[in-house]
């Protein structure tokens, strides 16, 4: 008898031990619920950048967002398919071109 008290109260039996197990056992079902969202996610295409609206901003603007100078810009606007002439002295430039270009360049 003093056997049978004994193996009920070793760790492995205990009831705080059972509630371990399955907490633990808890644990590692949500990790895994987790992990399985996370991939069915990133195969959705579900985390996207949203998509930005094209803008025709003054050179100034181009400028700091190209890192170029303000002179660079309006010697090479003849060059930049992103450049819109709008009247015969007034230059825009779309941003999403200024994009593209950054990255063709390998600026961003």
């Amino acid at each position: 008898m003093n056997r049978a008290v004994q193996e009920r109260q070793t760790p492995h039996n205990s009831p705080l031990a059972g509630v371990a197990r399955k907490l633990r056992a808890a644990k590692i079902a949500e990790a895994e619920a987790l992990d399985e969202l996370i991939q069915l996610a990133m195969q959705a295409d579900v985390v996207q950048a949203p998509e930005r609206r094209d803008e025709l901003v003054d050179a100034h603007t181009a400028s700091s967002l190209m890192g170029m100078s303000l002179d660079w810009i309006y010697r090479n606007a003849h060059r930049l398919p992103f450049a819109k002439r709008l009247g015969s002295r007034s230059l825009r430039f779309s941003t999403q071109g200024i994009r593209r270009w950054l990255e063709i360049e390998g600026r961003v």
